[in-house]
């Protein structure tokens, strides 16, 4: 008795990518002006993070 085997083969097809992209957005958190130095931080930073970097722009300034 023989056995058969059938091959498959696999077809792979690329998906159709869009023309445009959605934008993406960030939206602002905080915008804070001191001594004509702007600093803007977006939703979504570090918290401690942003402490720090504003301590530090703040004990810069004054």
């Amino acid at each position: 008795m023989e056995e058969k085997q059938d091959i498959v083969e696999t077809i792979f097809k690329s998906k159709a990518t869009p023309t445009t992209k959605p934008l993406k957005r960030s939206h602002r958190s905080i915008e804070l002006n001191v001594k004509h130095i702007r600093l803007t931080l977006f939703q979504g930073v570090d918290s401690e993070l942003a402490a720090k970097i504003i301590t530090t722009v703040l004990d810069h300034v004054s």
